[in-house]
């Protein structure tokens, strides 16, 4: 929208519709004030019509597309880059989440089953134990990181 049109404001809706129609009223006025000039006074008030309407969409069409078509334009190019940049945000959360349950739990899970695999291959006593102890403390440490992330 050209700088001298824009309406900072609550109202600024109300005040654009006002300007709006001003100049739609202040054309009309022109085109009929013109038409009596223009056309011979024998011309049939359908033909005094379509001669009006005409001229006033040809002066009319120009400033529509500059006052709402391209703005529509141009608010929907905004809205596509920003719905692109929350997409392109929310694939890379997605992608460091991954990234961290595989780093993180998924070493964590494999380190208890191999600990729990020894436990089942050695003979009962101290070393049992300390295997046992040891897988417990990873699954520990494993929860302590998933829970601060």
């Amino acid at each position: 929208m050209p700088a001298g049109l824009r309406f900072p404001g609550a109202g600024a809706s109300v005040r654009f519709f006002v300007l709006f129609l001003g100049t739609l009223f202040g054309c009309e006025l022109v085109i009929m004030l013109t038409l009596g000039w223009l056309l011979p006074r024998e011309t049939s008030p359908l033909v005094g019509s379509l001669a009006d309407a005409s001229i006033l969409t040809v002066i009319l069409a120009p400033l529509l597309w500059v006052l709402f078509v391209r703005p529509a334009q141009h608010l929907t190019e905004s809205r596509r880059l920003l719905l692109e940049r929350v997409l392109t945000a929310q694939e890379e959360e997605r992608g460091r989440i991954a990234a961290d349950l595989h780093d993180g739990l998924g070493q964590s899970l494999t380190s208890v089953l191999l600990r729990l695999a020894a436990i089942e291959q050695q003979e009962a006593g101290r070393g049992a134990r300390e295997d046992e102890a040891g897988a417990g403390q990873v699954v520990v440490e494993g929860s302590a990181v998933a829970g601060s992330g």
